[in-house]
C-alpha cells in the first residue's frame, strides 16, 4: 500500500502540515522520541511510519486524548491564520471524529478526505464518515480532489 506524502502536499500548496499523535499514556514523551520509537527497526510499523514521517517544516504535537484540540493547536491556527483544516489520520471512529466535531464547534471549516483515514474495519470507517457528514458540516472528499482544495485554500489564505 502507498500513503500519499500528505505534509509535502499540504506544504507545496503553501498549506502547513500539523502532525498530532496520541502520547500512549507516556507523559514524561515528547513528539521526537514518539517518531524515533515507530521508525526503530523492532517496530512493525516502521514501512507506515517512514510513509507518513513529518518533516523539519512540519509541526508535531503529542494529545493524551482522542480531539487533536487537547493541544496547543488552537493558539497555533492563532499564529497561522488557520480558518480551514484538513483532517487526515487513524482512526476516524475516534481521533478524527473528536477532532472534527471540536474544529466544527470552533467555526473550522474541515475537510475529511474519505481515503485519508482508517479504522479497525472498513465499515467502522464508512459509519464514522458518515457521522462526520451529519454532525459537522465537513466536507467529505476524495484525496484526489484535496488538490484542487488545497490549491484553492492556499489561494484564499487558509491554513491547515
Amino acid at each position: 500500500m502507498t500513503i500519499p506524502a500528505t505534509g509535502r502536499l499540504l506544504c507545496s500548496a503553501g498549506i502547513p502540515a500539523i502532525y498530532v499523535n496520541d502520547n500512549f499514556g507516556q507523559w514524561r514523551s515528547d513528539a521526537k522520541s514518539l517518531i524515533a520509537r515507530c521508525v526503530d527497526s523492532s517496530c512493525a510499523g516502521k514501512p507506515f511510519v517512514e510513509q507518513l514521517r513529518p518533516d523539519d517544516e512540519d509541526y508535531l504535537h503529542l494529545k493524551p486524548v482522542h480531539s487533536a484540540f487537547q493541544t496547543p493547536l488552537e493558539i497555533l491556527f492563532q499564529y497561522l491564520g488557520a480558518t480551514t483544516l484538513i483532517l487526515t489520520g487513524h482512526a476516524t471512529n475516534s481521533c478524527i471524529i473528536c477532532t472534527a466535531l471540536d474544529a466544527n464547534m470552533r467555526n473550522f471549516g474541515p475537510y475529511v478526505p474519505f481515503d485519508g483515514s482508517a479504522a479497525r474495519s472498513r465499515h467502522e470507517h464508512t459509519r464514522a464518515i458518515e457521522y462526520i457528514k451529519e454532525m459537522t458540516c465537513a466536507s467529505v472528499i476524495l484525496s484526489a480532489r484535496l488538490r484542487v482544495d488545497a490549491s484553492r485554500a492556499a489561494n484564499d489564505k487558509t491554513k491547515a
